[in-house]
């Protein structure tokens, strides 16, 4: 993201670190870089239910959704780390802590983790802010 103060870019590492019969826990490591300074802020386990049921009155599509409100505004192929992926792309107002802002998201059930790309609408008008995966690292493969 930049501005006429300088630049900030956000770097999000997740590694997998354990998958037990219970649960898949991943660690997560967010670093910021300012124009003139580095944030590292210490690393933390997220912790995700290795399975859940559905509840026999919901709507099974419901759990594709990147948020319960995201409608599905299209189906397109998108290019990331030199592959082509066929995406489903959603749209939805996200509440963050400048106001809301309206979010285009890609999404494949066959990219690690689903989630492709997203665009934030930027509220000066100027280019979206986009959040994409830029590596990844997956062992043993």
């Amino acid at each position: 993201m930049s501005n006429e103060v300088g630049t900030t870019v956000i770097t999000t590492s997740l590694e997998l670190k354990e998958v037990n019969a219970a649960a898949v826990l991943v660690e997560s490591q967010i670093t910021v870089k300012w124009t003139n300074d580095t944030t590292e802020n210490p690393p933390s386990i997220l912790e995700y239910p290795k399975s859940q049921k559905i509840p026999a009155e919901m709507d099974p599509e419901l759990f594709t959704r990147p948020l319960p409100d995201a409608k599905k505004v299209a189906a397109e192929p998108i290019e990331s780390l030199g592959k082509s992926y066929d995406a489903t792309v959603y749209d939805w107002k996200a509440q963050l802590e400048s106001g809301p802002m309206q979010v285009k998201g890609w999404f494949s059930d066959k990219f690690p983790g689903r989630q492709i790309k997203l665009e934030f609408e930027n509220p000066n008008g100027n280019e979206p802010f986009v959040e994409e995966i830029i590596e990844l690292n997956i062992p043993n493969s």
